[in-house]
């Protein structure tokens, strides 16, 4: 008897579920076929359709989320026309764009706080050491010199503060022992006068980086271009890091041929990095594929194994970023030959420095 009402229970079970299931995947959706045209890339798929790049992949199983021929043919989710809001649901969703606006300006004004925190924080004894950056934009604090006044007849605080340009207070302040009686001076005394003097500003105290990137078409394809230029006095922790940019490329130049593994160009470039003193801001990666578009698989990154392959146009871009330091990054794009490689951009490789 209890295997009878088992066997039912089991029954009710997969009929009940059973239905549930259909529903929750019809609601989750139906896709349509997509064919990619030139220069998409995944993620402006997923944009343009409406989703998010982890779904559309979940739509297609295999796919990688850097790379997608043109003319392949993919699955989209698929799209509805937005109905029309009636007059009440626009009035409510205006009002509800205004509330989200006014948290976002809220949000910007906390971000605008902590941001100044973190200025005093970064001002106190004892935090690390920070690079001075264009001096310019600091406002320059005047310096007070004096100089003598004899008082003559019939002078008083207020005329002479106005023939200097300053204020009573100021010029009390300089001369305490002066007593301030209906403004009135004794003939003959000698007042102190102070003066402020502006020092020049100057030019640069540390790095501007330019960062020029061209991307042009060649036969059908897209080659990439660019370079740091360093601009005035440079510190020497912004010297280090362009230097150390410059080395890391060549050790990639130097591995570029048939056979080199992808991550190997990658250990070589950090190293440098990590030697000079740059081991905890160092990038994902250091170089990426072109072709239809300017980003596309394999990437010089650490865990690609795959081995380079004549034919392949790739770039070659290890870089350092940092909210203290600022960027610099140059690249160039190579195409790799039977054996060796071919710069297919042939920019000024070296350091570029323009005085200030």
């Amino acid at each position: 008897m209890y295997s009878v009402f088992r066997f039912i229970g089991r029954i009710l079970f997969i009929s009940l579920f059973f239905p549930i299931t259909l529903i929750a995947q019809k609601a989750a959706g139906t896709t349509q076929p997509y064919r990619v045209k030139a220069g998409e890339t995944m993620l402006g798929i997923a944009n343009r359709h409406g989703t998010t790049l982890s779904h559309l992949l979940q739509l297609n199983p295999g796919m990688k989320p850097d790379y997608v021929q043109n003319d392949q043919v993919i699955r989209v989710p698929a799209t509805a026309p937005t109905p029309q809001a009636t007059k009440p649901q626009a009035g409510a969703a205006k009002a509800q764009a205004g509330s989200v606006k006014a948290q976002a300006g809220a949000t910007k004004a906390q971000a605008g706080a902590a941001k100044a925190q973190a200025g005093a924080a970064k001002a106190q004894p004892g935090a690390a050491k920070a690079q001075p950056v264009a001096a310019r934009q600091v406002k320059q604090q005047p310096i007070i010199q004096y100089k003598e006044h004899k008082v003559k007849r019939k002078e008083t605080l207020y005329s002479i503060a106005r023939t200097y340009d300053i204020t009573v207070d100021e010029l009390l302040q300089a001369n305490p022992q002066v007593e301030k009686v209906d403004g009135k001076l004794k003939k003959g005394t000698i007042l102190r006068i102070p003066v402020k003097i502006i020092p020049p500003q100057p030019a640069y105290v540390g790095l501007d980086t330019i960062r020029v990137a061209v991307v042009l078409p060649l036969s059908g394809k897209g080659v990439e271009n660019e370079r740091s230029v360093m601009v005035g006095q440079v510190n020497e922790t912004r010297r280090r890091a362009y230097d150390a940019m410059l080395r890391a490329r060549q050790q990639v130049f130097d591995r570029l041929r048939p056979g080199t593994i992808f991550e190997d160009l990658y250990f070589a470039a950090m190293k440098e990095f990590e030697d000079a003193g740059f081991g905890s801001i160092l990038p994902g990666r250091c170089g990426h594929g072109m072709g239809l578009s300017t980003h596309e698989f394999p990437s010089v990154t650490k865990g690609n194994k795959a081995p380079l392959a004549p034919g392949m146009v790739l770039t070659v871009e290890p870089g350092l970023m940092s909210a203290e330091l600022g960027a610099v990054r140059n690249s160039d794009t190579v195409l790799i030959t039977e054996d060796g490689f071919e710069f297919l951009t042939h920019s000024k490789r070296d350091e570029i420095i323009i005085k200030g």
